[in-house]
């Protein structure tokens, strides 16, 4: 009977062993507060041993982070200024941290992942900026054909259409997973007078659609990667 009860103790031990405690590393999506006046600001990211914050414009390093119980120790300029926030909460899903009389909330952005979500069409309007951009206009659909006519500044004079490589197509389709895109509010969305005029319009699901123009430095965070992407392979086949 003893040899059973210790062995029990120590199965139960090794299960309790095998439960992982929450992590604060990925992205957390800030949750606004009416009473408090947010621009531009998407949350945090907690990589490695690094702190950003996420916003349209792309990812601003905060410094190198440290958890020590339940501080963060944020430092910056080579560990010459040390910020802390405290955790109030944090569970696989959510986050609360204060400093302060602060309180901000947070939701992790696993929350936002969607499989079964695709598009059935993207297009994309480059315009003019205050000097040289390539001014065209693209489509491409879910089977990864992209048509591309060029307009002015491009390094091709007639229409292109072509097939995308495969595994730049399953990277669209698995970036277009994490977009959230029903949740975006295009009345939101930022631009820049002196910045590469942008029209974007997107089709997806089960005939929704998403009608809006940016910029080339605002092109939303969750939408980023998708047009880097594309006009990255428009560079690489000497189109613009």
């Amino acid at each position: 009977m003893r040899l059973l009860i210790i062995g029990l103790l120590l199965i139960g031990c090794s299960i309790e062993n095998k439960i992982e405690s929450p992590t604060i590393n990925g992205d957390w999506i800030f949750i606004e507060n009416p009473e408090e006046i947010t621009i531009d600001y998407f949350g945090l990211k907690f990589k490695n041993d690094t702190l950003y914050t996420i916003h349209d414009g792309g990812l601003t390093q905060e410094g190198k982070f440290l958890v020590n119980g339940d501080t963060i120790i944020v430092s910056e300029f080579g560990e010459k200024i040390n910020k802390t926030r405290r955790i109030k909460k944090l569970t696989k899903d959510s986050l609360i941290l204060t400093g302060g009389i602060f309180e901000d909330k947070y939701y992790s952005r696993q929350l936002e992942f969607v499989e079964k979500l695709k598009f059935n069409e993207i297009k994309l309007t480059a315009g003019k900026c205050f000097g040289d951009c390539p001014e065209f206009n693209l489509r491409i659909t879910d089977s990864g054909l992209i048509q591309f006519k060029p307009i002015n500044n491009c390094k091709v004079d007639k229409e292109k259409t072509f097939t995308i490589e495969r595994e730049k197509k399953r990277k669209i389709d698995s970036l277009f997973q994490w977009t959230y895109i029903h949740k975006l509010d295009t009345s939101k969305v930022n631009s820049a007078i002196d910045d590469w005029a942008l029209g974007i319009e997107i089709s997806y699901g089960n005939g929704q659609r998403i009608v809006f123009r940016t910029t080339g430095s605002y092109i939303p965070f969750r939408l980023k990667g998708i047009f880097s992407l594309i006009i990255n392979d428009l560079r690489e086949r000497n189109l613009i």
